[in-house]
Formats: structure tokens, C-alpha cells, sequence
């Protein structure tokens, strides 16, 4: 097996651990602690630092942003689609602002460490947030369409089916 072989192999397994650890963080939240007001946004809190394990972990570029990818068709086929393909988004966009800001050797920059992983883990965090809002306004303004359609047939004299 050649490096490149090994390199591939290496970030699958990688991915394959983020990705079972984020799917453990699901269950959790739906399985085992299901509409108790347990700690609201711990989601986040718990799934930032696997971003940045499966951003720093891999050779790839782009190795959050695929464990985001898993994760969001792991929740669609879960059936946690609550925003459509709005849910895919939710999980690939705090990866790929993963990807785009955490650096490649942890040592660089001229802000300490704690400091410079808080603002990747805000810009994140600022990521998910918009496109759950971004979802949610376009889910919203789609199911007002819908109803305004049906306010109006039903309202129309030559509506198919209406006695007169």
C-alpha cells in the first residue's frame, strides 16, 4: 500500500470515529434525554472540538467539512429533517468555517491558542446559527406560500367540487 493509500485509509478512520462520536452525541439528545431541557446548546459545545479533531486529524483540506457532510445525511436519514436540506447545511457549514480557519500546526499565529480556537469555535458557532435562522425563514416563508395558495382556492367560486 502506497503513502497516498495510507493517507486515504488514515482519514477515513478518522472521520469514521468523528463521525461515530457526533452520531453518540445524537443519540443522546434524542434518545436517551428526549424534551428535557438538559443544558440548551450543549449540541454545539460537544461537536465543535470534533470539527476541529476531524480538521487537524486529517491530510485532506476539506476533513470537517466531510464530517459534517456525514453527520447531516446521518441526521436526514435519522430523520431529523426538520429544515430539509437546510439540515445538511447545518452540519457542513461550522465545518467547512472549521476548515477555512482552524490552521494546519496549532502553534501558529500570533494570538495565544486559547484565544484564536475560542474565535474559530464563535465563527462556528455563528455559522450554525445562520443557517438554521437562514432554514428556518425559508421554510417558513415556503409553508406561508402553501397556505396563502390553499386560503385562495378554497376561496375561488370555480374551486372543482364546491356545491353551489
Amino acid at each position: 500500500m502506497g503513502p497516498k493509500a495510507r493517507q486515504n485509509a488514515n482519514d477515513v478512520v478518522v472521520l469514521a470515529g468523528v463521525s461515530l462520536a457526533m452520531l453518540g452525541v445524537k443519540a443522546l439528545a434524542t434518545g436517551l434525554l428526549p424534551n428535557i431541557p438538559f443544558a440548551p446548546g450543549y449540541k454545539l459545545a460537544l461537536l465543535t472540538p470534533l470539527y476541529v479533531v476531524a480538521a487537524l486529524k486529517t491530510k485532506q483540506r476539506f476533513g470537517a467539512t466531510l464530517a459534517g457532510l456525514v453527520m447531516g445525511i446521518a441526521a436526514l436519514l435519522l430523520g431529523d429533517g426538520r429544515y430539509g436540506l437546510g439540515e445538511l447545511a447545518k452540519h457542513v457549514a461550522p465545518g467547512l468555517v472549521c476548515d477555512l480557519l482552524a490552521p494546519r500546526s496549532p502553534q501558529t499565529g500570533g494570538l495565544p491558542n486559547v484565544l484564536r480556537w475560542s474565535w474559530i469555535g464563535v465563527a462556528m458557532g455563528v455559522a450554525r446559527f445562520l443557517t438554521i435562522f437562514l432554514a428556518a425563514l425559508a421554510t417558513r416563508s415556503a409553508a406561508a406560500r402553501a397556505r396563502r395558495a390553499l386560503l385562495l382556492r378554497s376561496r375561488s367560486p370555480n374551486t372543482p367540487g364546491r356545491d353551489e
